[in-house]
């Protein structure tokens, strides 16, 4: 099974957030962009798991303190790539997110999982290999009060060669 830790948020602001990508959509040239129903955060990404070590995650779960309850979208930005960037939505800083990720980290660590050593950049996939027809600047973006749904323990998996991501387990906010 393939996992990774989440916040995940409900539907009314999944359907908010799709308006921007639409927008952005509009406005490049290619690109693939991420099905709404799979918004979310990433905290952590662990990849394959047996079922031992999927007990080990959803116990950690269960020993976080930090929850942020409201993130604030408030920029588009980039991560370059030849062929095409990677588009996301940032967030507002937030202590909180900060914290849990943090706290999530060193519980993992002390677990015996190896985490990401880059430095924590809360963010929306929107698209991969995207290629705009302007600058990202170009498009404003309203803020976005983004109320946390859960924080999750997540699968990815393909179903009918569509890529769907599932709570496991989850900490609803």
């Amino acid at each position: 099974m393939r996992v990774f830790y989440a916040v995940t948020f409900k539907e009314k602001t999944k359907k908010d957030l799709k308006k921007i990508k639409d927008i952005i959509e509009n406005n490049s040239k290619k690109g693939r962009f991420s099905y709404y129903k799979n918004y979310h955060i990433t905290l952590e990404f662990i990849g394959e798991v047996d079922s031992d070590k999927l007990i080990l995650l959803k116990n950690i779960l269960k020993e976080l303190k930090s929850f942020p309850d409201v993130l604030i979208f408030d920029k588009i930005g980039n991560f370059i790539r030849r062929g095409g960037d990677i588009v996301w939505l940032g967030i507002e800083e937030n202590t909180t997110l900060n914290e849990l990720n943090t706290e999530l980290k060193i519980l993992l660590e002390n677990k015996g999982f190896e985490t990401d050593g880059r430095k924590f950049t809360p963010h929306l996939t929107i698209g991969r290999k995207v290629l705009m027809e302007s600058s990202y600047e170009t498009i404003h973006l309203h803020e976005i009060k983004a109320k946390v749904n859960s924080i999750a323990l997540m699968e990815s998996k393909r179903l009918k060669g569509k890529l769907v991501y599932e709570a496991v387990e989850e900490i609803k906010i």
